[in-house]
């Protein structure tokens, strides 16, 4: 259900890029640590983090989409994002991840729906997890190669960077002490950066319950009912027949599994 971070900036497909200079001011309240083992699960310093995408159009203006992301200290986590709808209008994407039983919340503000699969594959949830998330594995996988070191919002990060294309690549700014989150993202071409997510701010600490939660008045649904809703709203596929027909199968066994835990 989510969007890989190497291929989020893809979400601007539709907004032609040129030549992009940002500046961010930044605030931090205090800084994190690093995630800690603790008998079979890892504790991570909760915290929210506001960030801004930047675009910039052919006409040389730049294009805003924020968002917020909250980390609660078992690795749980909700990221509310600005979204460009089918039309073009402004709306939100929710996702909410719970740790503890695998589950993954998509809630769209366009249909005022949320779809939850529990996932049965530990490995791709968690590949999923660490997508959004942060992954300190890819200081050492060799995915990434290790560029230098700075500060941002007062915390320590390590530059890393790895090629997408010819002439394209990807430049993070990784916190190993709020468990490897990435606080600044840019996409560079031919030598210039093209686009940056950029974090403006983090408050340490559990972060608002309600951010955790699908907001008021979304309805569950299904893959499949959600992609008829979205036909429906906007007269075009979202995921295709194929897609909604798998994600739907995985759906269905997620909600059954999570029958039989709540059953013993």
């Amino acid at each position: 259900m989510s969007t890989p971070r190497k291929l989020r900036l893809s979400r601007g497909s539709s907004i032609p890029l040129v030549i992009m200079a940002v500046t961010a001011l930044v605030a931090v309240e205090a800084a994190g640590q690093a995630p800690v083992s603790e008998g079979t699960r890892e504790a991570y310093r909760p915290f929210t983090a506001k960030y801004l995408w930047t675009y910039i159009d052919d006409q040389g203006a730049t294009i805003n989409f924020s968002g917020k992301f909250h980390r609660t200290a078992d690795g749980s986590f909700s990221q509310i994002e600005e979204m460009e709808g089918p039309r073009r209008e402004r709306g939100t994407v929710q996702y909410i991840v719970n740790i503890a039983d695998r589950s993954w919340t998509s809630a769209r503000s366009y249909t005022h729906t949320s779809t939850t699969v529990v996932y049965l594959d530990d490995r791709k949830f968690q590949n999923m997890v660490s997508e959004v998330a942060g992954n300190c594995a890819i200081l050492e996988d060799g995915s990434y190669r290790r560029v230098g070191e700075s500060e941002l919002l007062g915390i320590k990060v390590i530059e890393m960077e790895s090629k997408v294309g010819r002439d394209t690549v990807l430049r993070d700014s990784i916190a190993p002490e709020l468990g490897c989150f990435v606080l600044q993202h840019l996409l560079v071409d031919h030598g210039e950066v093209r686009a940056i997510e950029q974090v403006t701010q983090i408050t340490l600490g559990e972060p608002d319950p309600d951010a955790l939660h699908v907001p008021a008045g979304y309805a569950e649904a299904s893959p499949l009912e959600f992609e008829a809703r979205w036909q429906q709203l906007f007269g075009r596929e979202y995921y295709g027949a194929a897609q909604a027909k798998r994600l739907e199968l995985e759906y269905q066994q997620g909600k059954a599994r999570q029958r039989q835990r709540n059953n013993r």
